[in-house]
């Protein structure tokens, strides 16, 4: 066997090459010697690539080949001949399935059940909060969550445009009638400081009557007075900046509620009825309202042309005066309830109710 010395001791040019067979060979001119055996310290440059039949790849580079670069390098894609799984320390598992084992799939996977470990809070993108720790309510705010603290006993979670607050809540709506006025004389209603609105109904006076016809000769029903108007409306209280007047109208008068600019309401009186004859007399007109809801009075009952009189005309809350044979007119038996017509020879009509302010105050 022939052995390749340092180069300065050699005196003849040598190569080394692959025979035909894949063998290593060193010769100088044309006459090979068949052993050769390299010493560690030696630098053996190959003018042909090994085969691999002689442990070499065929080739000077792994461009186009079937062969990694040794070493960390991107030739690799996958290892899916590998007949022993990876170890821990290679970066594997060192098994061929996750059952049993510590390890999770990775992507979606039904093995991870708690991440008890994380020292980062997950973030909103990641599914978290990005909070530690949170005392309230959670709210989003696009990327990120804050907590809203309780706050007083009794609080909401409320907008206020920009974020979520924990305040008191704000102040409702009037929750039932706490006081009622109910004026049947002339007078001046007060605002309360705590009030949230009123409901104010005026009532006119109810008309009187109508006198016999005649009396005692002949004698003739008179027809009943009319039933006063009524006349509703509601008010908030940042309406009325202060006192306000109401009048009371008496027999067929006028009541009212109010003095601008707060928008006054009024309602008026039933007209009289009239005098009996003898071809039947009509009864006094009803009284109409001017407010936002209005009902007008009942008309009061004809005279008949004998002794019988005609009945008074209710308001909204009825009671007009029973119609009058033999006897005088009957009064008016609610507030704005017309009187009736006198009844034969007795004469006089009744006279009609006096009408009503009636003030409901919400708080």
């Amino acid at each position: 066997m022939s052995t390749i010395k340092s180069s300065t001791t050699l005196t003849t040019a040598y190569s080394v090459e692959a025979d035909t067979t894949g063998a290593l060979v060193i010769q100088t001119g044309a006459t090979p010697t068949t052993a050769v055996t390299v010493s560690s310290a030696q630098v053996v440059t190959l003018a042909n690539a090994l085969p691999v039949a002689s442990g070499g790849t065929g080739a000077t580079s792994n461009s186009g080949t079937a062969f990694a670069l040794k070493g960390a390098n991107s030739d690799i894609t996958a290892l899916s001949g590998l007949t022993t799984p990876l170890s821990v320390g290679q970066g594997g598992t060192g098994a061929t399935s996750n059952s049993g084992t510590a390890f999770a799939l990775k992507g979606a996977n039904a093995d991870i059940t708690s991440l008890s470990g994380l020292t980062t809070p997950l973030s909103v993108g990641q599914g978290g909060t990005g909070l530690a720790t949170a005392t309230g309510v959670l709210v989003g705010a696009g990327s990120s969550v804050s907590a809203v603290a309780a706050g007083t006993n009794g609080n909401l979670l409320t907008s206020n445009g920009t974020t979520w607050v924990s305040q008191a809540a704000a102040a409702s709506g009037a929750t039932g009638v706490n006081a009622i006025t109910v004026g049947t004389s002339p007078g001046t209603w007060t605002k309360p400081a705590s009030v949230k609105s009123i409901k104010v109904t005026v009532v006119g006076g109810g008309g009187n009557g109508g006198a016999t016809g005649n009396p005692g000769t002949g004698a003739r029903g008179g027809a009943g007075g009319g039933g006063g108007g009524t006349a509703m409306r509601f008010y908030s209280a940042a309406s009325l900046p202060g006192p306000q007047p109401y009048t009371v109208g008496g027999a067929a008068g006028t009541s009212s509620f109010g003095a601008g600019p707060v928008g006054p309401i009024s309602a008026t009186g039933g007209s009289t009825g009239t005098a009996g004859g003898p071809t039947g007399v009509a009864g006094g007109a009803g009284g109409i309202g001017s407010g936002d809801t209005n009902i007008g009075g009942q008309g009061g009952g004809s005279g008949t042309g004998d002794q019988n009189s005609g009945v008074g005309g209710s308001s909204a809350f009825g009671g007009g005066g029973a119609g009058a044979g033999n006897a005088a007119g009957n009064a008016g038996r609610a507030y704005g309830g017309g009187g009736s017509g006198g009844g034969n020879q007795f004469g006089a009509g009744g006279s009609g109710a006096a009408g009503v302010v009636i003030i409901e105050e919400f708080y």
